[in-house]
């Protein structure tokens, strides 16, 4: 006892990993014998043998655990650290039980597959596969700088510019798609307006409304708006939308940044073609 209480900081770590691995090579597909040596070998008893069945079901599957360990436990969730009038009970927040939970998490490691694709990975017939080779999940990540992401205090929202990217040319129309989430747990009445360069104007209006619903209840608000441009700046065009909520003396402005495109969209004579 006294060696441990003189040891270094965090020495549970590399002990619990071991018996991690001990017990998960030495009992194979046997869950009995999988939680008796990891009980067996002492230390950290609960968090070691709750990892090494976390692990194996991972590997071997939920249905390979013997109902007799499930029964005594059940699959629901309990909780005592988490606030249940804010979670539990407004909008049905926490997992119902383990599966609801396994669902999450597997949705969300697809969607940050799917948002870092150079980096992920999928499983085709029970292997490891990059992600550029994956043919049911390519094409489907999130286009790199045609998406960008602004956090408010109250909402977070995303502009969309669309397969093109952030350019216009002019005398062209802009399709850009407004997403906005509530970041909070209240519904969002937002005043929406835009100003914009001389000579510009939005199809739907300079100014809005809409109703953005928390997340648990509703999917982010979406809006399509099309903007129609004048007279463009040789390089970067800017135009922003103003976010306001009654009753809350923020605002949340939303930049709007639009390369000119009209060079690279006109034709190129054959004279400068040549010049070049």
């Amino acid at each position: 006892a006294a060696g441990f209480a003189d040891g270094k900081l965090g020495y549970d770590v590399p002990s619990n990993i071991a018996i991690l691995v001990c017990a998960l090579l030495q009992a194979g597909e046997d869950f009995d014998a999988l939680m008796r040596i990891a009980v067996g070998c002492g230390e950290d008893t609960d968090c070691t043998c709750a990892t090494a069945g976390s692990v194996f079901g991972i590997i071997y599957g939920a249905a390979a655990i013997p109902q007799r360990w499930i029964d005594p436990i059940g699959r629901s969730i309990k909780t005592a650290c988490l606030n249940l009038g804010e979670l539990g009970f407004f909008g049905n927040q926490l997992p119902a039980d383990v599966d609801v939970l396994t669902d999450r998490v597997a949705t969300i490691a697809e969607q940050c597959v799917l948002r870092h694709a150079a980096y992920g990975v999928c499983m085709v017939d029970g292997d490891c596969v990059p992600l550029g080779d994956c043919a049911e999940l390519r094409g489907q990540a999130l286009p790199s700088g045609n998406i960008t992401e602004h956090h408010g205090d109250m909402a977070l929202v995303c502009v969309d510019y669309g397969e093109s990217g952030p350019v216009i040319a002019s005398g062209q129309a802009k399709l850009l798609t407004i997403s906005i989430e509530a970041c909070n747990k209240i519904q969002l009445n937002c005043n929406l307006r835009w100003y914009l360069p001389a000579g510009w104007r939005c199809a739907q209006g300079t100014s809005g409304y809409v109703q953005v619903f928390p997340a648990h209840f509703h999917r982010p608000a979406q809006l399509s708006m099309t903007l129609e441009a004048g007279d463009l700046e040789p390089g970067v065009n800017r135009a922003v939308l103003e976010l306001t909520i009654p009753g809350r003396p923020t605002v949340q402005l939303i930049p709007i940044t639009l390369l000119n495109d009209s060079m690279q969209s006109a034709p190129v004579s054959e004279a400068a073609a040549g010049c070049c």
